[in-house]
């Protein structure tokens, strides 16, 4: 995507980042441009994140690069129509507690282990989520989004580098731990079993080939330590599989029809 193709609406929406709302004039489709305050290789993180969690199957807003000139300015995601967890609460705070935040839980609960493997710990973090609603306003829980991945990877949501996105993964449970603190509590007592049942269907040789293919390297390049990814993830596949007991024979290695989508250019 163009930066030049981009109208600009003026609407500057929540968030610490500088994202606002803007139109892609050349299908009128309405995107939510990041530019996370200048930081070019937080934003290419950001857009891996995402397409890492789109191939494994979690609910994420579309999303593409932008350019200018030659040069990535910023992010374009996916402008979905809907409503936060907070704002859901502070319609019917009854209904929230008795139905719609159980919805919720139920429909994210299960990606637990892939925000361990991306080490997204701001997933306990209510503004991470969007509930998309119909056209009665009627919020569809059962879809709930992560459109935030800003925090995942090499980078904390702030913008600082992190220190604990290695192969290893030393603690399984800490985005457990943080959820019993958090209001929305959608991780709180995650047992084993369902940590794992999720892991099973992931497909491992799925996220190798992405981050090793030729387009993928080239936008690491432009982290510092990014193009260790592909030896990062892995050694923390390794870890899961372990906690999890996996051999190499259980496995995923499945090919997911939309495999193709990601050889291409990330523009």
């Amino acid at each position: 995507m163009e930066l030049s193709d981009i109208e600009n609406l003026g609407i500057v929406l929540a968030g610490g980042t500088g994202a606002e709302k803007v139109r892609y004039k050349v299908t009128g489709d309405f995107y939510v441009f990041k530019t996370n305050r200048g930081n070019i290789p937080q934003v290419i993180n950001e857009y891996i994140a995402l397409q890492l969690y789109q191939l494994i199957g979690v609910r994420v807003p579309k999303s593409q690069l932008v350019y200018d000139n030659g040069k990535i300015v910023g992010l374009a995601v996916e402008f979905i129509k809907g409503k936060g967890p907070g704002e859901l609460y502070d319609a019917d705070p009854e209904r929230f507690k008795k139905e719609l935040g159980l919805k919720i839980k139920e429909a994210v609960r299960s990606d637990y282990i892939i925000h361990i493997l991306l080490t997204n710990w701001d997933v306990n973090i209510g503004g991470n989520y969007l509930i998309p609603v119909n056209a009665e306003g009627e919020p569809l829980c059962e879809n709930t989004l992560v459109i935030d991945t800003g925090g995942a990877l090499f980078f904390r949501a702030a913008g600082q580098r992190k220190t604990d996105f290695t192969p290893n993964i030393s603690n399984m449970r800490s985005i457990n731990t943080f959820s019993k603190r958090s209001t929305l509590k959608l991780y709180q007592n995650m047992s084993k079993d369902e940590i794992c049942s999720r892991w099973q269907q992931v497909d491992q040789t799925a996220i190798k080939e992405y981050v090793q293919q030729p387009s993928t390297m080239e936008l690491l390049q432009q982290i510092r330590g990014g193009t260790d990814l592909p030896a990062i993830l892995e050694g923390r596949m390794k870890s899961i599989d372990a906690f999890c007991s996996l051999s190499g024979g259980k496995r995923n290695t499945r090919r997911r029809k939309h495999k193709k989508r990601f050889t291409r250019r990330h523009r």
